[in-house]
């Protein structure tokens, strides 16, 4: 009755296209609805953005199957009506990244069930990214903020797959919006790093220059374990093919660390420590790049030796109990006192037998430098070690660990 009087509401129509079973699914309704929808003037679309796009959703198959002009239609008028207007966009929380509001927004939830169809499942490298497709992306990508933003962020959730199957588009219309500090820049890392990463030295080699702007970012702050990840996996594949097809060598990642947020290097070590403690003879271990890592990578500024860094280079030796001797030869001049609970205390350190003298040596030699001087600011769990220490006749006679000793019965 409203529609025949020229009023529009929108509850009722919300009701319509978000009902679902019976009629509601039938062929034929669905092409009256979309037809009908088609017919409304871009702000009452604007309006029933939201539910227009849950409606595209829910019938995403049988539309682009079986129905594709009524899906076109409803897209054109939908895409025009997102275009004219353009609102302020909304406050976001400074922990909000843009993957988070993109899958459940308009834009964000059309691109995710478009790349989840079964036309998109079937498509290959030979047959490429349908220009069809390829000009409706384009049109999400050329939407005001922040639109935009959702759009990106979704697309660069699917960057791997959209790279193998489309790598000239990718290249033309995503790479781009890698680049500089921006919104667009935050969105399509907040979506990249948002997903497991997988190994594509092409689609790394387009991003490679943008790797010290995001590790300095605050994005690449929020997103720290999962960059530290990339580049951590990109730096390995290059050592291991011997430079023809480097992606981040030595000095690239050295670079990148001495200017990344401190959130992005700590989990660098952190992912090194955890992932040296699988066995050496497994595909996945790391131990044998750990020392080239410190020796050639490790950056050497002052800056970089917090005590933060100190506690997770302590940690990355002491998981490593054959190596932890080398590893302490190099990053004890770069150590600082640190206090609290931010160190691991490895089941080795208290083990009698499996102290060699030379583990026992390093151990000494790494707790005589972070330890502070104040006994009460002490990591937890110290006193067992020294115990062992004091045991073992590799240090049992040191005058340093009788130090270390006055220095905790004073406080």
């Amino acid at each position: 009755d409203a529609t025949r009087q020229g009023r529009f509401e929108a509850r009722p129509w919300s009701v319509l296209l978000l009902a679902e079973g019976g009629r509601h699914d039938s062929c034929r309704m669905l092409i009256v609805l979309g037809h009908r929808v088609a017919r409304l003037n871009s702000d009452h679309i604007a309006e029933l953005a939201d539910p227009i796009s849950k409606w595209l959703c829910n019938h995403i198959e049988v539309l682009l199957t079986r129905f594709p002009k009524t899906f076109e239609i409803v897209w054109d008028v939908w895409i025009d009506a997102l275009n004219k207007h353009s609102s302020p966009p909304p406050y976001r929380r400074p922990d909000r990244n843009w993957i988070e509001d993109g899958l459940n927004s308009p834009v964000g939830r059309i691109i995710h069930a478009v790349l989840s169809s079964t036309m998109c499942r079937e498509l290959s490298p030979e047959t490429d990214l349908p220009d069809a497709w390829q000009n409706r992306f384009n049109l999400l990508l050329d939407l005001p903020p922040h639109h935009r933003q959702h759009a990106i962020s979704v697309m660069t959730e699917r960057l791997h797959w959209l790279y193998h199957i489309a790598p000239q588009w990718v290249a033309e219309r995503l790479f781009p919006l890698s680049k500089d500090s921006s919104a667009d820049s935050d969105a399509f890392w907040d979506g990249h790093l948002s997903v497991r990463f997988h190994l594509q030295p092409l689609l790394y080699q387009g991003l490679k220059a943008q790797f010290p702007i995001v590790a300095r970012s605050d994005t690449g702050r929020q997103h720290a374990r999962e960059l530290a990840e990339v580049l951590l996996k990109l730096w390995r594949y290059s050592r291991d093919e011997h430079g023809s097809e480097c992606v981040i060598s030595d000095d690239d990642l050295r670079d990148i660390l001495v200017h990344a947020q401190e959130d992005v290097r700590l989990q660098v070590l952190f992912y090194l420590t955890t992932r040296s403690k699988e066995s050496e003879d497994s595909d996945t271990s790391w131990r044998e790049y750990i020392i080239p890592f410190l020796q050639n990578i490790w950056p050497r500024q002052s800056s970089v030796r917090t005590p933060q860094a100190s506690a997770q280079l302590v940690n990355l030796a002491f998981s490593i109990p054959e190596h932890c001797a080398d590893i302490a030869t190099i990053i004890l001049p770069w150590l600082q006192p640190f206090q609290g609970s931010m160190l691991y205390t490895h089941r080795s350190l208290l083990d009698e037998e499996a102290l060699s003298d030379r583990y026992a040596a390093s151990v000494l030699d790494l707790l005589n430098a972070i330890l502070p001087q104040d006994g009460w600011q002490w990591p937890y769990g110290i006193q067992p070690i020294l115990g062992c220490l004091e045991q073992h006749p590799a240090t049992s006679g040191d005058p340093r660990l009788a130090e270390l000793r006055r220095r905790k019965r004073r406080f």
